[in-house]
């Protein structure tokens, strides 16, 4: 018998589970994060777009091309997350229009 294969998951879970991963290393990091000793492993910019219905467009920055969209009324961590970046960037004068960089590095630690 061959081992079990189960269902893919869904590219809107890869989402949300980066997300979650980065925003809980982020508040349990006392810090700025530790400097790179060696480029990231992969990466990926990606930019968030609200819609009308109250859903949000997960966008590949470079391409364009349509990664997720969160449903209304779901993902409250990610929206939530998102906010406070958001902010950050407001608050530091950022342009609002820039990408996010989602990082992968060689030691397991993702960033945002």
């Amino acid at each position: 018998m061959g081992a079990l294969a189960g269902p893919r998951p869904s590219p809107l879970l890869l989402v949300a589970g980066g997300l979650a991963a980065i925003t809980l290393a982020v508040a349990w990091s006392p810090g700025a994060p530790p400097a790179a000793t060696a480029p990231p492993s992969a990466a990926r910019d990606l930019q968030f777009e609200d819609l009308a219905d109250g859903g949000v467009r997960v966008r590949d920055a470079g391409s364009g091309a349509e990664i997720a969209i969160l449903p209304p009324a779901s993902n409250a961590f990610i929206r939530g997350a998102l906010r406070a970046l958001v902010r950050d960037r407001r608050l530091g004068a950022q342009p609002a229009t820039e990408p996010f960089r989602l990082a992968a590095w060689p030691d397991g630690r993702l960033t945002l």
